[in-house]
């Protein structure tokens, strides 16, 4: 699979310009939209002070989605995965630059997302924050705080098309 991306961005959505010593690595990641009881869950990393992001991450070789979910879901935060197909799925391609990595490493990368009802339980109180196994800050945000936080430019724009495309999201 060969992607042209013409338009690179960090995660706090900053236009990144590849010079020609840069190399491009096409990668392809899914991510859980999980919703329960007007909450959703979201998780915030280290490399991202204050910008929030749905749980998930890169599939391996030969992987199938739901396997690589599931196993980005229990990795990072000892949740299963719900049975069933997503209510929503949504996928973008976009050029994307880590700085905590390798300086002279850029991806065009695939992200799925998916969509799904949780089944529960939830931490009581909901709005607990607990650490996930890599380190990770969790929490059940109510829906109605989402367009008041900072999330990390790729989810964000996935955010405005699965939930209302009109919705203002900080980081976006």
């Amino acid at each position: 699979m060969t992607t042209t991306i013409t338009e690179f961005h960090d995660i706090r959505g900053k236009r990144c310009f590849p010079g020609p010593q840069d190399m491009i690595y096409e990668r392809t990641a899914i991510y859980a939209l999980l919703r329960c009881r007007g909450h959703v869950l979201l998780s915030w990393q280290d490399y991202a002070p204050g910008m929030a992001e749905f749980p998930g991450g890169g599939i391996d070789p030969g992987e199938e989605l739901r396997a690589a979910l599931a196993r980005e879901l229990r990795e990072e935060t000892e949740l299963t995965l719900p049975r069933g197909e997503p209510t929503k799925t949504y996928s973008h391609v976009l050029g994307f630059y880590h700085e905590d990595e390798d300086p002279h490493r850029y991806y065009a990368c695939t992200r799925i997302y998916w969509v799904m009802d949780y089944p529960g339980p939830l931490p009581d109180p909901v709005t607990v924050t607990w650490t996930g196994p890599e380190g990770n800050r969790l929490q059940w945000v109510p829906m109605a705080h989402l367009p008041s936080l900072s999330f990390i430019h790729s989810h964000g724009l996935a955010l405005k098309e699965l939930l209302e495309p009109s919705i203002e999201i900080g980081g976006v």
